[in-house]
């Protein structure tokens, strides 16, 4: 550029060779000169600083979202800011200061470029100093429990849409652990449930033990009851379970406050096979669970919500190995959530372990039931109770109706659910069922990390 402007000068002096011409040529060619090597190098310093200035605000930005110690911290925004400023173009680093306080990460950088026309004048490099700072953001633990419809109605190609889509989200949800989080973390409870929920081997916790023989009242192998005809039908014990009822239906103390209910079935309304899963970050025990699910019995959707419930409790902590115990629920960055779904409306609620009298239809036959009424009430009333008292704790609530589009009592419920009408999904299809397991995951991915 200078070489360009000195050659025209010198044609233009060429071209006009009077003495008065020369002498302006030559006091001016060297103010000229010095003028646009000035330009030149103040110009270098401004592309330099422009570009230090968005090198500095992306490590930033990147630093305020890690959690870990300040040597991690350091070192990574290091590491992503030398990414962001390569050794192979203008500009050499010559200081970089990462500093991280407990709300503010600021990161200032000193660079030099070589001058041109400067150093003929003693200066050799101009120096350019910048700073950014952001906002530090705090990462969040996830406890989630996934409460799933496995009644007889998800048969077939229903049950392979939800084993699809609840996997999905585990995917998305469970994080990969990473040794600079070891105080955050993303975990996962499994709530299966059909006409009740299987306990497996914690059911003698949850609802007493077992005594051997047949008894007219519940806590035996095997109960012997009046059904609504008068007949006596006698039904054995299982490892589901049924509501609790009196003052602490809709709670979440603990069973060693008041045992559950329990549950004795009909042999073509059988206890699901697929026990509950405390919460864990182990996606391949998570998926192979829920890759195993089986579809069988009536709908029981209120003590699914209740499990749901208990699963995030810190009351019913003791029941469960340490690594899947529940946190308080006032513990600080730590998201609470459950996801209901169904594909029915509730229709199963329990008298003395047996599913009562008064239960709605789908619940099936009146000669296997017993000759009372739910004490609680239908198992949509004890659903909305039950949902209301889980978010007064605090707990956000996902829905799902799956296949409901005509169900009025069970789009009611899951409505009412719901956290919110962004909380509140419908799916009429597995690809819809799979968005909607999806949007949620993601969701509740953009809970890990807030300002």
């Amino acid at each position: 550029m200078i070489e360009h402007i000195i050659e025209t000068l010198k044609h233009k002096f060429r071209t006009n060779c009077s003495g008065a011409a020369a002498v302006v040529f030559a006091l001016v060619l060297p103010a000229l000169f010095a003028a646009v090597g000035l330009a030149v190098d103040l110009g270098q310093a401004h592309n330099l600083k422009t570009r230090l200035n968005n090198a500095l605000d992306k490590t930033a930005l990147a630093a305020g979202t890690l959690a870990g110690g300040e040597s991690y911290i350091q070192e990574t925004a290091g590491k992503f800011f030398h990414a962001n400023y390569p050794d192979d173009r203008l500009g050499e680093i010559v200081d970089l200061q990462i500093n991280v306080g407990d709300e503010i990460v600021t990161v200032a950088a000193t660079a030099q470029v070589k001058n041109r026309f400067m150093s003929l004048l003693g200066k050799p490099y101009t120096e350019v100093s910048a700073e950014a700072e952001a906002t530090k953001a705090f990462w969040n633990s996830i406890e989630l429990a996934l409460v799933l419809d496995i009644t007889g109605s998800m048969a077939g190609q229903r049950i392979v849409d939800l084993r699809n889509a609840a996997s999905a989200l585990v995917d998305i949800v469970i994080r990969d652990s990473d040794q600079h989080h070891e105080d955050i973390y993303s975990k996962i409870a499994l709530v299966p449930y059909s006409m009740g929920v299987n306990l497996g081997s914690y059911a003698g916790d949850v609802r007493g033990p077992v005594a051997s023989g047949t008894c007219t009242s519940p806590g035996c192998q095997r109960f012997r009851f009046r059904n609504p005809f008068n007949q006596w039908v006698t039904f054995d014990v299982s490892n589901c379970v049924s509501e609790r009822s009196g003052a602490f239906a809709y709670t979440d103390d603990p069973p060693s406050t008041a045992y559950v209910g329990w549950n004795y079935p009909a042999g073509n309304n059988p206890c699901p096979p697929n026990p509950v899963i405390p919460l864990t970050d182990n996606k391949d025990l998570l998926k192979s669970q829920i890759n195993s699910f089986q579809a069988v019995g009536s709908t029981a959707g209120h003590i699914g919500t209740a499990w749901g419930w208990y699963m995030l409790s810190p009351h019913w902590g003791y029941l469960w190995p340490e690594e899947s115990r529940p946190a308080p629920y006032d513990t600080e960055r730590l998201y609470k959530i459950a996801v209901l779904m169904t594909d029915g409306e509730y229709n199963s609620p329990y008298c003395n372990g047996v599913i009562s009298q008064d239960a709605t239809a789908g619940s099936g036959s009146m000669a296997n039931k017993i000759n009372c009424n739910a004490p609680n009430g239908s198992s949509f009333e004890q659903a909305e109770h039950l949902c209301d008292a889980m978010k007064e704790d605090g707990i956000l609530v996902y829905s799902i109706g799956f296949h409901i589009d005509n169900l009025a009592e069970a789009k009611a419920i899951m409505e009412h659910c719901a956290s919110g009408p962004d909380y509140y999904y419908l799916a009429e299809d597995g690809d819809q069922l799979d968005a909607a397991f999806r949007d949620i995951a993601r969701k509740i991915s953009s809970l890990y990390l807030s300002r």
